[in-house]
């Protein structure tokens, strides 16, 4: 009989189209929503699973159209939707904890935070990029956003880099924001992402950026149960494993290289 219930009840919500569905109110479950790597990112934009309120393709628009930093190096359109996505996984895994409203608001500053980017980073002057994105926020909001505008304003402030406000301090929605952010290093386009492209923008050759790595993820650890599960400390140290295989295969070689010059 409950069988037959759930049947019932998805095929009458199959039968909607999305925007008739977040009009309703229903919310797709999340056991109906695969596996993180399954989602693609107009999955998020149009709200496929109901993980949100509303749609996300308001922003992703204006960016494309309107966004200084579309084809930047690292802090450019794949960074922000990278960051969206897994943000959208963290979501997710919290749908008991943040209501529907709190993860959209989640979900617009990741797409956000990054918007109109210098394109420069570890100079010490990332406030600028604060405020950049600040004001671009503020010019494209959606009007259904406009009563949220100085909260999500707040969140971006956070990932300012280096942080000058402990993780503790923060909520959980910018908790899961920094540890989205910081993921990015743990992607499997990790070395082309960080050495070559944030390197580029931190005036790093790749030896230099590579050679701080091992520092950088040992001391990474996340604030969340989302990233602590999905990144467990294994997972970190394999990547400092690989860190210190690459320089040695470079340091091997180069310095073949020179000795026999």
């Amino acid at each position: 009989m409950m069988r037959a219930l759930v049947v019932f009840v998805f095929s009458q919500f199959s039968s909607l189209s999305v925007t008739e569905a977040q009009m309703k109110g229903i919310a797709l479950s999340t056991h109906t929503c695969p596996v993180r790597n399954e989602v693609e990112i107009e999955d998020i934009l149009e709200n496929v699973y109901g993980v949100y309120e509303g749609e996300l393709g308001h922003y992703d628009t204006v960016i494309v159209d309107h966004a200084k930093n579309l084809c930047g190096r690292y802090h450019a359109y794949r960074h922000m939707l990278h960051t969206t996505w897994l943000c959208h996984d963290a979501c997710r895994h919290y749908a008991d904890v943040l209501s529907p409203t709190q993860r959209r608001l989640l979900l617009v500053v990741a797409l956000m935070h990054d918007a109109n980017h210098t394109g420069r980073a570890g100079d010490g002057n990332d406030d600028v990029n604060i405020t950049l994105a600040q004001r671009f926020f503020r010019k494209h909001v959606a009007p259904e956003d406009k009563p949220f505008l100085d909260t999500i304003e707040s969140y971006i402030c956070p990932t300012k880099f280096p942080y000058n406000i402990g993780g503790q301090d923060l909520c959980l929605e910018v908790q899961i924001l920094r540890d989205a952010d910081r993921a990015n290093g743990l992607d499997p386009a990790w070395f082309q992402m960080v050495i070559m492209d944030l390197g580029e923008e931190m005036g790093l050759g790749p030896r230099e950026m590579l050679a701080g790595q091992e520092s950088f993820f040992g001391f990474l650890s996340f604030y969340t149960e989302w990233a602590q599960r999905s990144w467990p400390r294994a997972v970190i140290d394999k990547r400092i494993r690989a860190v210190q295989r690459r320089l040695a295969i470079w340091n091997r070689f180069g310095g073949e290289r020179v000795a026999k010059r």
